[in-house]
């Protein structure tokens, strides 16, 4: 029965908590006496594929959760669940960037009253903008003139299993009910190897690195520290400045997805495939522009060659990782 508490665990992180256990249980007793009127019909007991027909035959989980749902004026009882989390976990994204920006800010203003309000505005700014457009794009799936076609192609199978890892975030639990969709053809897929906690510190991480990247504190370039060091960039750099904050959104992406969809494994393995490749091709643009930084140390003149051999041993060693990493995610997407 582990597929049908995969089931209801995906359509229960999609109800209000309130009527949650009701609706779960009388949901539960519907598909349990569905499975015992085919086994009297067959006279025997369901194979794991039979029960997986029966479920599929309920409904997606996000259908489901609709039937017994609220709906927006302008939504659907179908698709407001789905609107809701999306709307939960775009503002939950929203405060955490906002939260690191701000405190990014912090440590480089002095002015601590006016970056908490310009934070608290931005964050409203952000919530009315991302609101509305959701707004928008729920209405164009009501109206039909965007289709969902996973609400159809979608395997139970695919379903992550009832075991969170962390504490329940308003929104993640219910977008894993998204990990079925996929080729009906296709195997499940093995569980992820990180924990979710791995993915948050990545995720976090690479949100500081681009709001450092973009400007949001200082860069360290050009200044004079002890000795008569001074490290100043090459062309190349600014020449990259967005194709390398690209490949940043491109890796806030992936870390998204593995936290979030626990079993898509050709959206995780797909976006990491293009993370590698991003990777590869500026390290070989970066290659070809060496040196990358010009060092000026009046009582160290030896140090621009130490300095060029590390970057020269840091790029051969990002551009093998990448290619390795290319393979593992191109074995995924054969294998899934």
């Amino acid at each position: 029965m582990d597929l049908l508490e995969r089931y209801l665990g995906a359509v229960a992180a999609l109800l209000p908590s309130a009527q949650r256990d009701d609706i779960t249980a009388e949901i539960r007793d519907l598909l349990l006496n569905r499975f015992e009127e085919k086994e009297a019909e067959l006279g025997r007991p369901l194979t794991a594929a039979e029960q997986e027909a029966i479920i599929k035959a309920n409904g997606h989980p996000l259908t489901v959760a609709g039937r017994y749902g609220a709906q927006g004026p302008l939504i659907g009882p179908a698709v407001y669940p789905l609107y809701m989390q999306a709307v939960k976990v775009s503002l939950a994204i929203g405060a955490l960037v906002t939260a690191v920006l701000t405190v990014i800010a912090l440590m480089t203003q002095a002015n601590f009253a006016q970056v908490i309000i310009q934070g608290v505005h931005n964050y409203v700014s952000l919530t009315i903008t991302v609101v509305g457009l959701l707004t928008i794009a729920g209405w164009l799936v009501e109206r039909g003139v965007v289709k969902l076609n996973f609400l159809d192609d979608w395997k139970p199978s695919r379903l992550p299993p009832v075991a969170p890892a962390m504490p329940d975030i308003p929104g993640v639990s219910a977008l894993g009910s998204l990990g079925a969709i996929g080729p009906v053809g296709g195997k499940a897929p093995k569980q992820r190897g990180k924990s979710r906690f791995e993915s948050l510190f990545e995720l976090v991480v690479t949100v500081w690195v681009l709001a450092w990247w973009l400007g949001f504190t200082p860069l360290p370039f050009g200044d004079v520290g002890e000795d008569g060091l001074r490290i100043i960039p090459a062309p190349i750099w600014a020449a990259l400045h967005w194709p390398i904050a690209g490949l940043l959104v491109v890796q806030i992406a992936a870390y998204l997805s593995d936290l979030l969809l626990t079993a898509a494994v050709r959206v995780r393995a797909g976006l990491f495939l293009a993370s590698h490749l991003i990777v590869l091709a500026l390290t070989w643009a970066l290659w070809d522009a060496r040196p990358l930084f010009h060092v000026e140390a009046t009582s160290h003149p030896d140090w621009m060659t130490t300095i060029q051999l590390g970057v020269d041993i840091g790029l051969m060693v990002t551009a093998a990782i990448a290619v390795v990493g290319m393979g593992r995610e191109i074995w995924r997407l054969a294998r899934s």
